[in-house]
């Protein structure tokens, strides 16, 4: 049934592009004939981004948490021949995926014009079809269909080999599950939020030919760049039986801090690039920008989830540990749970001051070396004064902080499992797309710069995210009173 549904949504996509080659076709009195369907069935863009490579990257991982179990590692003898039997069963259904859409295709083909040379209509001068993109870089319209192929085929044994990397180093399902989530999240969502200057971050450009030609003006950069991860990753399989665990034993200590600032370092250096800015004080704005709820752009949201979320996670990796080592004796070493946690929540709270001011002092820097006029003051007209500014960013940004350190440490208490946290902190974020951001009943993202421009002041912010702050306090007193500490 699942394939019978893939199939008629397959169906009613090839049917539309029909309608659209008609329409075009009466339009500028131009004939068209297969190649124009096949090609440009072949490399939809909403057809790939929103069914068939989450249906891919869903089989993949499946293929590879199902056949994970230890009688067949056995008999494979290695992680890298266990790998490749994964892949083959991903190949064997990326056939059947193949063999269905080229079905659809050819039973619409039917009475429709066919030859072996490019059709009027994909040699007009325009980029609407795929066919029209392909025919400027390709004499001969078979060549052109089998190197989108080709590569569409090579992306997605690329996708399935990093993922089952993922899945042997890290030994997690819940990695490999949440890498999933993530890659689909960017594929879906770059297409929508991406900026034109981080046009080649768009993973469509790397699965269909005729997308990637027209965003990097070459057919062979999509080629290149895919052809890399391949090697990289068929070396990477190759040693992941040998050292390859021990880089990665370190990777798992030090990798998490040493990508979060990095992550840190990109961004803030990104914040001096925003047009019509002249003094440090406005890319300190930008940077920090966030959320609002005027509203939406994605890398303002991608910022404040590394910055904010990024920093709360560490400290929840910190806290899985200082969990982990809890016992009867460390709690008689504190007298009590409650002295525990404030000792332990003492030190977070001087670490959150720490970091605030560190971004502001790096912030600040960058803007100078990037050539910001000295001045802490906004040179845009604003609703808001510079003390407002700097109130709001650290003040709320501290109590901000404050709200998820506390919501983490209670589901931690809890559960005992950081992959609730981590559920936690995504949903979150959610609560900062437009439409969903709450003010007045989920407190995230208030401490943004943008809500400097909306209807509330940084004091009314600062009177919410105390009043959550507090309730949490009342709620983690009955939990520490409550939960028994067990060896």
């Amino acid at each position: 049934m699942k394939w019978i549904g893939l199939g008629v949504i397959m169906y009613l996509y090839v049917v539309n592009h029909i309608n659209r080659l008609a329409m075009f076709s009466t339009k500028h009195d131009a004939t068209y004939n297969g190649w124009d369907l096949i090609i440009t069935s072949l490399s939809e863009r909403y057809l790939i981004t929103y069914f068939l490579f989450p249906w891919m990257i869903w089989h993949s991982v499946s293929f590879l948490l199902k056949d994970s179990d230890y009688n067949k590692l056995i008999r494979f003898g290695s992680y890298k021949s266990w790998i490749f039997y994964t892949l083959k069963n991903f190949i064997i259904m990326y056939g059947k995926l193949m063999f269905l859409w080229i079905a659809v295709i050819v039973i619409l083909l039917i009475g429709m014009p066919f030859s072996l040379e490019w059709s009027e209509f994909s040699q007009i001068n325009d980029s609407s079809f795929g066919s029209q993109i392909l025919e400027k870089h390709f004499n001969n319209p078979v060549i052109a269909l089998l190197s989108h192929i080709f590569l569409f085929t090579l992306s997605m044994v690329a996708t399935h080999l990093l993922l089952a990397i993922i899945y042997v180093v890290t030994k997690s399902r819940v990695i490999t599950i949440s890498t999933m989530i993530l890659i689909g999240l960017w594929v879906i969502c770059s297409g929508k939020y991406l900026p034109d200057s981080l046009a080649f971050l768009y993973p469509l450009n790397y699965f269909s030919l005729p997308i990637g030609i027209y965003n990097t003006g070459n057919s062979l950069v999509a080629f290149i760049v895919v052809g890399t991860v391949l090697l990289l990753s068929t070396l990477i399989i190759s040693q992941v039986d040998y050292n390859f665990q021990h880089v990665w034993g370190f990777f798992k200590d030090k990798g998490t801090l040493l990508i979060f600032l990095f992550l840190i370092s990109a961004i803030l250096w990104k914040g001096t690039s925003v047009n019509g800015i002249q003094t440090i004080g406005d890319m300190f704005f930008y940077t920090f920008y966030g959320g609002s709820i005027e509203g939406f752009n994605f890398f303002n949201f991608l910022s404040y989830f590394i910055l904010y979320f990024g920093f709360v996670y560490v400290v929840q990796l910190h806290l899985q540990k200082v969990l982990s080592q809890i016992s009867h004796y460390m709690i008689i070493r504190y007298q009590s749970v409650n002295r525990w946690f404030w000792q332990w929540y003492r030190k977070v709270a001087f670490s959150t001051l720490i970091y605030l001011t560190i971004l502001a002092l790096v912030s600040i820097v960058i803007g100078g070396l990037a050539g910001g006029t000295l001045g802490f003051s906004t040179t845009f007209e604003s609703s808001f004064s510079t003390f407002e500014l700097y109130y709001h960013f650290f003040v709320n940004g501290y109590l901000q902080i404050s709200f998820y350190v506390l919501l983490v440490f209670m589901i931690s208490w809890l559960t005992t499992d950081p992959f609730y946290s981590l559920v936690v902190i995504g949903v979150l974020s959610i609560f900062m797309f437009p439409g969903l951001s709450l003010i007045k009943v989920v407190p995230v993202g208030l401490n943004s710069l943008g809500y400097l421009t909306g209807h509330f002041t940084p004091y009314t912010i600062s009177i919410i995210l105390l009043f959550y702050i507090l309730l949490e306090f009342r709620i983690l007193s009955f939990l520490l009173n409550r939960k028994d500490i067990t060896l």
